[in-house]
């Protein structure tokens, strides 16, 4: 099929997806071709060896029933912050309101195992921030993140303000982990943005969560940890961030 007709058949993000969950170029090469490159012109240059059609129909329909936009490097919607960032994935995907982007982000993240004065600072953090029009960054897990999501939507009921709550996944946006979070993930994506780069239908994996600490870090202008980071993998990405601010 030629390229032209690729691109007038094809969803160019559903291309996408599916060159990402190909196996045929890494993160990093298929990322650098999205720079430069439709999707649809990198599947024709791989003729026959392209992935089958019904791959991208069925892509398609994922999407579309999941509720979820994909977002590809080189696409107008994808994140300036992610585009700039050496380790960006070729390709994510977004539910809810990417405008939460463009204001001030600080990333609330740290230990699962969180006290009781640990999760009253994340939330009272979450609602203060919130309240002053900064969006929240946090990867939704037990512990301090999902408390500092909990409160901006305490400061959301109570002030009026803006849901600026992010959540950086590891998994599809339809498979919500850890289970119990589920409230929060629906209002998130409803009124505020979830982000993975894992298809719908993903499931979690252990090596998907420093992957995704590592789109906290390029979406946060300032980081706040509360706790032990290192053995969930945070210590890689300190670096990444403007700001680190280290609380016991």
């Amino acid at each position: 099929m030629a390229r032209t007709r690729i691109a007038e058949s094809l969803d160019e993000p559903a291309l996408a997806s599916v060159l990402a969950a190909s196996g045929k170029f890494t993160a990093s090469r298929l990322a650098s071709r999205l720079d430069h490159e439709l999707p649809s012109e990198i599947w024709s240059s791989l003729g026959r060896g392209a992935p089958p059609m019904r791959l991208v129909r069925e892509m398609r329909e994922r999407l579309c029933a999941s509720d979820v936009r994909a977002l590809h490097v080189g696409a107008r919607d994808y994140p300036a912050q992610l585009a700039v960032d050496r380790e960006r994935p070729p390709v994510i995907y977004v539910r809810g309101h990417l405008e939460h982007l463009a204001r001030r982000r600080v990333a609330i993240v740290g230990t699962r195992s969180a006290s009781a004065s640990g999760r009253y600072f994340a939330a009272h953090l979450g609602f203060e921030l919130s309240s002053r029009g900064i969006s929240v960054v946090s990867g939704l897990a037990r512990g301090i993140d999902v408390w500092a999501h909990r409160g901006v939507r305490g400061a959301v009921e109570r002030n009026k303000v803006e849901p600026l709550a992010i959540g950086v996944v590891g998994s599809g946006l339809n498979v919500i982990y850890p289970p119990e979070h589920d409230e929060m993930w629906s209002w998130i994506g409803k009124e505020g943005l979830l982000i993975s780069e894992h298809a719908p239908g993903v499931t979690p994996q252990k090596s998907h969560f420093p992957m995704r600490n590592r789109i906290i870090a390029a979406l946060a202008e300032v980081a706040v940890t509360l706790g032990r980071l290192e053995r969930d993998g945070w210590v890689l990405h300190a670096d990444g961030w403007w700001e680190v601010l280290r609380l016991p």
